[in-house]
């Protein structure tokens, strides 16, 4: 049978049994089940500080399928004729239980164990994890991992960010020093009329990496303030480049 005749099929029972066209509401009967599914033992007794319900002397050590009579079985259990309601409740006119006053409580109960013993080699059940049982471990918490925070980009006319302060400790023991550790305070050389002049102490006039001659640089090459983004990608490919403007009004306007 194709599956658009079996959806067809389900849906007009959903209709027909299931909906109720006048009140605008679904009613059915569902069996519901979760797993996984545990069977009560003594170690899933209720407990309240020094409290602690019957069941913690009576439950099954280990879980235990019921023995029940034929008469028991589901498919052949007749309730008798004279069968009373439980206490506190009565017969209602569609057949329902109505609770008319509070159920029977018996204030001494028995705390016998009505179980057999367990074997020797058989140890009674663990508590179902995640219930309130003092006896329990709590799970340790995983570690919550926190992410660094992202850069900004500084929008368009921000003013450049300030330059590093110069470390004031004591030099790393060992090692070549790298360029930006370096890095004199001044740099060599200074632009005028659209050429950089003087002498530097590295390859080309852009500046050490992370200067304020760098930056100072790629402003004059993009015309804006230098951004972090500008930094990152033009500054690898400017850094020991003699860069300078050139008027060039005859090919059209200043570039």
């Amino acid at each position: 049978m194709p599956a658009f005749v079996k959806l067809n099929g389900l849906s007009d029972k959903f209709f027909d049994e299931v909906w109720i066209p006048e009140q605008d509401t679904a009613n059915m009967r569902v069996n519901l089940s979760f797993t996984p599914t545990y069977s009560y033992t003594r170690a899933d007794c209720p407990q309240y500080a020094g409290l602690k319900g019957p069941s913690c002397y009576t439950a099954p050590l280990v879980p235990t399928r019921p023995e029940l009579p034929d008469v028991l079985l589901p498919q052949n259990y007749q309730p008798p004729p004279d069968l009373a309601p439980p206490s506190g409740t009565v017969v209602g006119e569609n057949g329902n239980l109505v609770a008319v006053g509070p159920p029977l409580v018996n204030p001494n109960p028995s705390l016998a164990d009505p179980n057999p013993p367990l074997p020797s080699w058989m140890p009674p059940s663990a508590p179902v994890p995640g219930t309130a049982n003092p006896a329990l471990v709590p799970d340790p918490q995983p570690p919550q991992i926190l992410s660094p925070v992202a850069p900004v980009a500084p929008k368009p006319g921000d003013p450049p960010p300030p330059a590093p302060a110069p470390p004031t400790g004591p030099a790393a023991p060992g090692g070549p020093v790298l360029p930006a550790e370096a890095a004199p305070a001044t740099y060599g050389g200074n632009f005028h009329g659209g050429n950089f002049h003087g002498g530097n102490l590295y390859g080309g006039n852009v500046g050490p990496v992370g200067s304020q001659q760098e930056r100072n640089q790629l402003a004059v090459i993009t015309g804006q303030p230098a951004s972090t983004a500008t930094q990152l990608l033009l500054g690898p490919v400017a850094r020991g480049a003699t860069v300078s403007l050139a008027d060039s009004s005859s090919r059209g306007g200043n570039r």
